[in-house]
């Protein structure tokens, strides 16, 4: 592809993220179709430069199969949907998740591109905090990020309005900090400049006072130390596993150190809407009755508000228009072909992640491992939230999803990946 079209196309798709996260998670009808533009403008580009090339060679990934599994089932459940309407612009939305996961396939095939969108990430997860952390301070922000529909978490939640989501974010990007750590040279400089991301990142998770955030995060890290010490090849890998261990350490004793702390969980408890731990087992036992009484297809993509008032339990207060459980949500949605859809492009994904573990370069190594730790946290925190309902975050998965799917540039211009 011609440079200066890819480097259009990079930045087009850089944009979709830095947008997606400050426009409230891009949750939002308006921020959704901005979404759509974006990424039409990126495909289309793509397709022209193609045309104009007469290049139509096939990148082979892992996901391929599952991928179009998941498109196929989709469709289906979208023309019996309940809600057809609903459906089509869910529909729409996978489909423009999936032209996001090709795209950044043919922009990621290098290491250096791989570094580049890494940066992007990083950059994004940067002014996150920091708008966050202002704004957890009490000093104003623009107007726009004041969601007066939305109530006083009292804890950190930058410009997604709900701290569980913006936990998300973060528990995603703090692994690939840690993955670009591995890579840089052993200079005072470049470990400070890591330290500090790390420390700013940690900061607005732990202020999130997301439960779920903190323990998934934590699994993301155990996962990611866990890979590190057994791989013998990252120059710095004694330094990272002693960091990582060490800060989970000093967070666990310091939460579990001061009254305040507990004080404002006792607070955040009772400031969620979906009644805690209790009540989303109770919302996940009532969508499981949904999907027994439609297995096949579901009910269709994004119809779960309409169809769960039918099955809300009679103690549970409020309107819900999530499961509080992706797995489930998508379940009732899509039908029970979808989590062997979903386990099927697991396997294949970290199949293929481990095969770059072994790469001989040693950004593709590193940040697989940092993509894959990240994947780890927020798979881990689909069960317990909707953070993949968040096209921000569903965005910045599918970047990750990417990164690890992508096959070397030697290796994509031979036989590709098979799933």
């Amino acid at each position: 592809m011609n440079n200066k079209t890819s480097k259009i196309i990079f930045l087009l798709i850089c944009g979709l993220l830095v947008f997606a996260s400050l426009a409230r998670g891009g949750v939002e009808g308006w921020a959704v179709a901005v979404i759509h533009i974006i990424t039409l403008a990126a495909c289309t580009i793509h397709l022209v430069q193609k045309s104009l090339d007469w290049d139509w060679a096939w990148i082979k990934t892992p996901l391929d199969y599952p991928v179009i599994a998941l498109l196929v089932i989709t469709f289906f459940a979208t023309i019996f949907s309940v809600h057809r309407t609903s459906s089509i612009w869910a529909f729409l939305l996978l489909i423009n998740y999936v032209i996001v996961y090709y795209l950044v396939i043919h922009l990621t095939r290098s290491p250096e591109q791989m570094w580049k969108t890494a940066w992007v990430v990083v950059s994004i997860g940067v002014l996150l905090a920091i708008l966050g952390l202002i704004s957890f301070s009490g000093l104003p922000l623009f107007s726009w990020w004041e969601y007066r529909d939305l109530p006083d978490f009292g804890a950190l939640t930058s410009t997604y309005g709900n701290p569980n989501n913006i936990a998300g974010f973060f528990e995603m990007a703090i692994p690939l900090v840690l993955g670009m750590l591995l890579v840089e040279k052993k200079e005072s400089r470049s470990l400070k400049r890591y330290i500090s991301i790390m420390i700013l990142f940690g900061m607005a998770l732990i202020l999130s006072l997301s439960r779920g955030g903190w323990t998934c995060a934590t699994i993301g890290l155990v996962y990611f130390v866990t890979i590190l010490a057994f791989s013998r090849e990252f120059p710095r890998r004694k330094t990272v596993i002693a960091m990582v261990v060490s800060a989970i350490v000093l967070v666990l004793v310091l939460l579990s150190s001061f009254p305040a702390v507990q004080e404002l969980l006792t607070i955040q408890a009772v400031m969620d809407r979906a009644g805690g731990l209790d009540g989303r087992m109770q919302v996940t036992k009532a969508a499981g009755v949904m999907i027994a009484d439609r297995p096949l297809l579901g009910f269709g993509p994004g119809t779960f508000a309409y169809s769960f008032l039918k099955y809300q339990p009679a103690g549970i207060q409020g309107w819900y228009n999530m499961a509080h459980n992706d797995y489930v949500h998508f379940t009732a949605e899509l039908g029970i072909i979808f989590p062997v859809i979903m386990i099927w492009a697991i396997i294949a994904l970290f199949r293929q992640g481990f095969m770059k573990l072994k790469s001989r370069t040693l950004i593709i190594r590193a940040l697989s491992l940092g993509c894959m730790a990240g994947i780890v946290a927020i798979l881990f925190h689909s069960f317990v939230d909707f953070n993949l309902h968040i096209p921000a975050n569903a965005m910045l998965f599918t970047v990750l999803c990417a990164l690890v799917a992508a096959p070397e540039k030697n290796e994509a211009q031979g036989t590709g990946c098979k799933a």
